[in-house]
């Protein structure tokens, strides 16, 4: 496959119009939903199959919204009430992804439950950038095991629960000054008695101007 939609994925479980944005009376997206990227339609019967399939899929990306996994691999099991993906593989941010999720039906209730693992992904990759260049560089690695049971998509995200590890190496923050405030007091005391606004801008200006040294760094995650 070229490209292979997880949202549409997912709505074989979860049944139709149950992963597109809720839309108001003159057809524009409903803010609050646009806002938190998730629908909030109650899900529907999910695709009526006379017998079990199992089918090995490989795709060159994968898509979740604007997020883009390449040169993807995954097992999909599916039966009359349950979706699984197994053996999970692919490129993201520069890192491996792997592991797989099950979607599994209980009358209009859904169940997730997840665990995935991400590993050497670059930091400049996934973080946000401004005038081109990332606001953080190093590798990151991270893993998680979450699960969540609601009536809508946007519930089962709100609702997520579960744990995970997080690591960082050579891991630095830039636009972000560690010590700003000698240089603000410095920058002031050169002046006038300083008012409030020049205060506040002179904080920012120092603040935005150095980076921040992560190093390594570890730590566990817990979501919920």
């Amino acid at each position: 496959l070229s490209t292979l939609d997880i949202a549409a994925l997912a709505g074989l479980a979860l049944g139709e119009g149950a992963v597109t944005p809720t839309v108001q009376a003159d057809g524009e997206a409903n803010p609050a939903t646009d806002a938190e990227r998730w629908p909030n339609s109650v899900f529907t019967a999910p695709l009526a199959l006379p017998l079990p399939v199992s089918v090995a899929v490989a795709a060159s990306r994968l898509t979740l919204g604007e997020e883009t996994i390449s040169n993807a691999g995954l097992v999909l099991d599916l039966t009359a009430d349950q979706l699984a993906v197994s053996e999970l593989s692919g490129v993201y941010g520069d890192g491996a992804l792997s592991g797989g999720f099950t979607l599994s039906r209980t009358g209009p209730q859904a169940n997730l439950s997840a665990d995935l693992n991400l590993a050497g992904a670059s930091l400049a990759a996934l973080a946000w950038e401004r005038a081109g260049d990332p606001l953080a560089t190093g590798t990151l690695d991270v893993g998680v095991s979450v699960s969540s049971t609601s009536f809508t998509v946007a519930g089962l995200m709100s609702a997520l629960t579960g744990d995970g590890s997080l690591s960082v190496r050579d891991g630095v923050v830039r636009g972000f000054n560690p010590a700003p405030f000698g240089l603000v007091v410095d920058a002031l005391a050169a002046g006038d008695a300083p008012t409030e606004e020049a205060t506040q801008s002179a904080f920012a200006q120092h603040l935005d101007a150095g980076t921040l040294e992560l190093g390594d760094l570890d730590g566990a995650l817990s979501i919920g």
